[in-house]
C-alpha cells in the first residue's frame, strides 16, 4: 500500500569504498523488470551510477517499451500513467565534459492520446521552419500529432509538450545515426506558446539564440542543455526567471564577460551546471552557494577565472575550475563538506603553496588533476588514502623530494602522472603493486638508480611509460619484454649503458598493427594525453594516443648493434635510437617496419651502406642518418627521394643525390665518355667527307664531259699526264683520252 503512493525513487549507484582492506559498493546490476510500471505515482525515477549488465539505454528502456506496448491490458495504458521524468545517466566523456544523456518521460513512448495542444504543434512547426536540416533529421516532424515527432515529448493527459530533445548525437541514435547537423535562428516567438515545457536539450547544434533583454519564457524549466549554441555575447538574463531548474548547460555558448549575482541565487537549486569553455571572468563567490546535494556537478573549466579557489556549503560530485586563472594556495580544508567527491580537477592555472593533507580525506576521490600549476613540496602520504583513486596528475609543477612508497596503496591507479617536477632519488618497490597502471609518465625529473627489474613483472596493463630526462643508469633489464601491454617507451636522456635487449622484439602490443582507435578515458571524466617526441618535435597525443606505438631510447650510452629482433615490431610507428653509441650496419629487415613514421638513427657510429630497401617505407615521414660512419651510394630512388640532404649529412663516406658530394669515378665515368662521344663525332664527320669526295671524284669528270667535250679535253689530258708519269715505273703504257672518254660515256 505505502509503495503505491510512492513519487521519488532514488537508486543513484556509488564509487565503492574500501574500508580495512574491503571493498564495499552499492553498485545495482542485473534487470529491471517491467513491474516497476505499478508504482503510478512515482515522478521521479533516479538510477544513474550502475551498470544493470551495460546494458545500452535505447536498448534498456527500449525493451521496457517493446513490452509496455505488446500488453494490451497494461496499467500504463489504461490508468494514463505518466512518469514526469526519469534520470538514467550515463557518462559520455567527450572533450573533458561529462555529458549526461538523460532519457525523458513516458515510459510506453510518445503519447497517442486524442488530446492534443494545437498550440504547440504550430509553434513547433514554426520552429521547424526556421532550421536548416541538411540530413533530414526532422522528417517526422509533418503529420498533425506532434506528440508522435522524434525528439519531443508530450503529458499524456493533457497532450502539452513537456521536453524537446534535439541533441546532437541524438542519446537514442548514439551508436548507429550519424550527427545531426541543425542550425538556425531560434528567436522567443518559437516558445510563446510552449508554457508546460519542462526539458530543453538542444546541445552541439549551431542554434542561434535571439531572444530580448527582458524575455520572461512562459515555461519552467527543469532540465536546459545548450551546449555549443550560441548563446552570448551576454549572459542569458532570461534564465533569472527559471526558479526551478536543476540542471544546466552553457559549456561553448560564446558567453563573454561576468556570471550575474543573480545566477547564483538560483543556482541553490542545481544539481548540474556546466559553463566551460566560455570566456567568463571575475571572482566567485566563496563559499559557492550549491544544492544540498552530494552529486552536484560544477564545471566552469575553460574560461578567464581569476581570484581564489572558493571552499563549497554542501559539496560536489564533480569540481573542475581548470584553465582559469586561479591564484593563491589551494585551500587548507578543500575537503570539507566535500566527502562524495569524485572529480577534481584545478590544472591549468596559478596555484601556488602545497598540497593540502586534507585531499586525503576524500576517500571517494576517482581523479585529482593538479597539473601545470606552481605548486611546491612534497606529495603528502595522505593520498594513498584515496583507496578508489584511478587518476593522479601532478605534472608540471614545482614538486620535490622521493616519490612516496605510500602510492603503492592506491591499486586501482591506471593513471600516474609525475613528469616535470624535480623529484630525485630511486623508485620505491611498492610501485610494483600498482597492478593496474595502464600509465605511468616520471619524465623531466632527477629520478636516479637503475631501473627496476620488476617493471616486468608488475604491469601486466601498461600502456604507457615515460622515464625520459632523468639521471637513471646501468643496463635495460630484460624483463622489459614481458610488458605485453607496453605501446609507447621513452627512456630517453638518461645515462643507460650496454646494449640494446634482443628481446625487446617480443614486446607484443608493438609487433601489432593498431587500426582501432580506442578514447584512454579514466575514471569516467579524464581523457589520457601524452607527448612523444616523433619528427624531430614533441607531438601531443590525445584522441588518436591508442593508435601510436613508439621506442625512444635516444641520448643514452647504449652500445652494439641494432637488434635484428627490433625489426619484427610491425607495428610500430617511432623509432629513436639517436645519440647513443650504436655500431654495425643498419639491418636491411628494417624495410620490414611498413609502419614506421618516424627513424632517427643520426649521431651514433653506425658504419656500411644504406639499405636499398629503406625506399619501400612508403609511411616514412622523417629519416634522419646524420653523424654516422655510413658509405656508398644513397638509394636515392622511390620514397628515399622525399627527404632532403640534412638527413645524410655528416658521413664522409655517403656520396650521391642528395648531397652535393659526388661519388668516386663518377668523374672518370664523365670525361670517358666525353672522349666517346668526341671520337664517335670525328668518325662520323670523316667517313662522311670521305663518302662525299668519293661521289665528287666520280660526279664532277661526268658532268663535265657531258656538258661539253673541249673541257673533257683538257681535263683528261691533264689526267693522262699524271697517270703516264705513274705507268712508267710499272712499265706499262697509257690509253689515249679518246678511248677513255669512250669508256666513261659509254659510246662505241
Amino acid at each position: 500500500m505505502g509503495l503505491k503512493i510512492l513519487t521519488i525513487l532514488s537508486l543513484h549507484g556509488e564509487t565503492p569504498t574500501v574500508v580495512n582492506g574491503t571493498e564495499y559498493s552499492s553498485d545495482l546490476s542485473g534487470e529491471i523488470r517491467p513491474s516497476l510500471m505499478k508504482l503510478k505515482s512515482l515522478q521521479s525515477l533516479d538510477l544513474s551510477f550502475n551498470t544493470f549488465k551495460d546494458i545500452p539505454i535505447s536498448k534498456f528502456f527500449g525493451s521496457l517499451v517493446k513490452e509496455e506496448e505488446e500488453d494490451e491490458e497494461s496499467e500504463l495504458k489504461e490508468d494514463n500513467w505518466m512518469l514526469n521524468s526519469i534520470w538514467y545517466k550515463q557518462m559520455q566523456c567527450t572533450e573533458k565534459r561529462i555529458k549526461t544523456y538523460d532519457l525523458i518521460p513516458v515510459l510506453g513512448g510518445n503519447t497517442n492520446g486524442q488530446m492534443l495542444n494545437t498550440s504547440d504543434h504550430e509553434a513547433l512547426m514554426d520552429f521547424k521552419n526556421g532550421l536548416e536540416d541538411s540530413h533530414n533529421r526532422l522528417a517526422t516532424w509533418r503529420n498533425t500529432n506532434c506528440c508522435q515527432w522524434h525528439g519531443v515529448y508530450c503529458d499524456n493527459i493533457t497532450g502539452a509538450v513537456v521536453a524537446i530533445d534535439l541533441r546532437n548525437p541524438h542519446p537514442e541514435l548514439f551508436d548507429s545515426s550519424p550527427m545531426w547537423n541543425l542550425s538556425g535562428m531560434v528567436t522567443e516567438d518559437h516558445f510563446s506558446k510552449l508554457s508546460k515545457l519542462k526539458i530543453l536539450l538542444m546541445s552541439e547544434n549551431s542554434f542561434t539564440f535571439n531572444v530580448s533583454v527582458n524575455w520572461i519564457p512562459p515555461f519552467q524549466l527543469q532540465s536546459l542543455d545548450m551546449g555549443s549554441c550560441a548563446l552570448g555575447p551576454s549572459f542569458p538574463t532570461w534564465l533569472k526567471s527559471q526558479s526551478k531548474i536543476q540542471e544546466i548547460d552553457f559549456s561553448n555558448a560564446r558567453l563573454v564577460g561576468f556570471i550575474p549575482n543573480w545566477f547564483w541565487d538560483i543556482s541553490t537549486h542545481m544539481t548540474y551546471i556546466n559553463i566551460s569553455h566560455n570566456e567568463l571572468q571575475g571572482r566567485l563567490p566563496n563559499p559557492i552557494p550549491t544544492a544540498f546535494d552530494p552529486s552536484v556537478t560544477l564545471d566552469l573549466s575553460f574560461n578567464l577565472l581569476e581570484g581564489l579557489v572558493p571552499v563549497t556549503t554542501s559539496g560536489f560530485n564533480l569540481l573542475d575550475l581548470s584553465h582559469n586563472r586561479f591564484s593563491g594556495a589551494i585551500p587548507l580544508n578543500i575537503s570539507q563538506d566535500m566527502n562524495n567527491l569524485q572529480i577534481l580537477s584545478l590544472s591549468d592555472n596559478q596555484l601556488h603553496g602545497e598540497i593540502p593533507l586534507s585531499l586525503g580525506e576524500m576517500s571517494r576521490v576517482t581523479v585529482i588533476v593538479l597539473s601545470r600549476n606552481n605548486l611546491t613540496g612534497r606529495i603528502p602520504p595522505s593520498l594513498a588514502n584515496c583507496s578508489v583513486l584511478e587518476v593522479l596528475d601532478l605534472g608540471n609543477n614545482n614538486l620535490f623530494g622521493t616519490v612516496p612508497g605510500s602510492l603503492g596503496m592506491l591499486k586501482y591507479l591506471k593513471s600516474l602522472h609525475l613528469n616535470d617536477n624535480h623529484f630525485s632519488g630511486d623508485l620505491p618497490s611498492s610501485l610494483r603493486n600498482l597492478s593496474s597502471l595502464e600509465t605511468m609518465d616520471l619524465g623531466y625529473n632527477i629520478l636516479s638508480g637503475i631501473i627496476p627489474t620488476w617493471f616486468g613483472e608488475g604491469f601486466p596493463f601498461l600502456r604507457i611509460l615515460v622515464l625520459r630526462s632523468n639521471a637513471f643508469s646501468g643496463e635495460l633489464s630484460l624483463e622489459f619484454s614481458e610488458l605485453g601491454s607496453l605501446q609507447v617507451l621513452d627512456l630517453a636522456r638518461n645515462d643507460l649503458t650496454g646494449s640494446i635487449p634482443v628481446n625487446l622484439g617480443d614486446l607484443k602490443a608493438i609487433a601489432q598493427v593498431h587500426r582501432k582507435n580506442k578514447y584512454l578515458f579514466y575514471g569516467y571524466y579524464y581523457e589520457e594525453s601524452i607527448e612523444v617526441y616523433m619528427k624531430d618535435q614533441m607531438l601531443k597525443y590525445t584522441k588518436t594516443l591508442s593508435l601510436v606505438t613508439s621506442i625512444d631510447l635516444s641520448d643514452n650510452n647504449f652500445t652494439g648493434n641494432i637488434p635484428n629482433e627490433i625489426t619484427k615490431l610491425f607495428g610500430m610507428v617511432v623509432l629513436n635510437l639517436s645519440r647513443n653509441h650504436i655500431t654495425g650496419q643498419i639491418p636491411g629487415t628494417m624495410s620490414n617496419l611498413l609502419q614506421l613514421s618516424s627513424l632517427d638513427l643520426s649521431n651514433n657510429r653506425l658504419s656500411g651502406t644504406i639499405p636499398s630497401s629503406l625506399s619501400s617505407l612508403s609511411f616514412l615521414g622523417f629519416l634522419d642518418l646524420s653523424n654516422n660512419n655510413l658509405m656508398g651510394v644513397i638509394p636515392y630512388t622511390g620514397h628515399m627521394t622525399t627527404f632532403d640532404a640534412i638527413a645524410f649529412t655528416g658521413n664522409p663516406g655517403l656520396c650521391g643525390p642528395p648531397l652535393p658530394v659526388k661519388c668516386l669515378g663518377d668523374d672518370d665515368n664523365k670525361q670517358s665518355n666525353n672522349d666517346t662521344s668526341e671520337e664517335g663525332l670525328f668518325d662520323n664527320w670523316f667517313y662522311l667527307s670521305l663518302g662525299l669526295g668519293f661521289a665528287t671524284g666520280i660526279l664532277v669528270p661526268y658532268f663535265i664531259l657531258t656538258m661539253k667535250s673541249s673541257w673533257g679535253d683538257v681535263y683528261f689530258d691533264f689526267v693522262d699526264q699524271v697517270i703516264h708519269k705513274l705507268l712508267k715505273f710499272t712499265g706499262r703504257q697509257g690509253i689515249n683520252h679518246d678511248q677513255r672518254r669512250r669508256v666513261l660515256t659509254g659510246s662505241n
